[in-house]
């Protein structure tokens, strides 16, 4: 099993208690190998996450990133986030020829059971498979996709890089991020929907519940005008009994590693950030800069 991050320094923590989460929830799977793409990560903080992974037996790679404008051969708007966000449309070329397939996970995410089913899970030749997320109908149309087309958070996802390479996909993403002049209201997660229009696969919502589940009221997809979302009963699960919470938001209240955060996993969390080495350093006061 392969698995994808993006680190720099600041989301260092947040990363390795993610990865714990992973590592403790299956440790019955063989062969897991992470890859993180070095964003300006410390040696202090790439070692702390080596011994994570070494005390699990279990593999971790540092793979830095290089200039991404250089690469689209444009300015990149990033909003409140950075350019970490970009890295993984380029995850083809800069992982090793023979990864062909890799789950992608955001660091800000917490995995509470095996992912054995989402990382067996069949393309059925799609090019990747995700979760949707629920922005409104006008967004969408504003990247050419239409009303039904499928729109995944880029939280979750796997990957097929084999054939990513063998469609040239990477053009495809820098040809569509030089269109719109490098401006994008969802950065990268736009391009991946757009670019892949048409070859996107959906999983079931439980394998990356986003924080607004726990607010989520079936009148906002009639506000927003969003159609053929997940039933009542999948969004249940993934409120309740998720594999993997994705603690997205811009909100302090819904990361739990700030200070006074009321998110529902957040015990759990703690939990994990206790078997790290950050272990005793105090939780954040704020959000400083999103990286996922």
């Amino acid at each position: 099993m392969n698995i994808l991050y993006t680190s720099d320094d600041n989301y260092a923590e947040i990363c390795g208690i993610s990865i714990v989460s992973l590592l403790e929830n299956n440790k019955n799977s063989n062969n897991i190998k992470f890859f993180i793409f070095d964003m300006g990560l410390s040696y202090e903080n790439k070692n702390r996450i080596s011994k994570i992974v070494e005390r699990y037996s279990r593999e971790v790679r540092f793979i830095r990133v290089p200039d991404i404008e250089k690469i689209v051969g444009a300015k990149l708007y990033v909003g409140s986030w950075t350019l970490a966000v970009f890295a993984r449309l380029f995850a083809a070329s800069l992982l090793p020829a023979n990864i062909e397939k890799i789950i992608h996970l955001d660091a800000d995410t917490m995995v509470r059971r095996s992912i054995s089913p989402l990382w067996n899970g069949n393309l059925n030749g799609n090019l990747v498979g995700g979760c949707k997320d629920g922005l409104p109908v006008s967004h969408k149309k504003s990247i050419f996709l239409e009303e039904t087309d499928i729109y995944v958070n880029a939280g979750v996802l796997l990957i097929d890089l084999k054939a990513w390479r063998n469609a040239n996909i990477e053009k495809a993403f820098i040809d569509f991020l030089r269109l719109f002049n490098g401006k994008l209201g969802y950065l990268d997660q736009d391009v991946i929907n757009a670019v892949l229009k048409g070859r996107l696969k959906l999983f079931a919502p439980k394998y990356n519940s986003l924080s607004y589940y726990y607010e989520y009221n079936p009148n906002l997809l009639t506000f927003a005008n969003i159609k053929d979302y997940y039933s009542n009963t999948e969004l249940r699960e993934a409120k309740y009994s998720p594999v993997i919470v994705h603690f997205a938001g811009i909100a302090d209240e819904v990361k739990p590693w700030i200070k006074g955060n009321i998110h529902v996993f957040r015990d759990e969390y703690i939990k994990y950030r206790n078997i790290t080495p950050w272990k005793h350093m105090p939780l954040r006061a704020s959000i400083s800069r999103n990286m996922t």
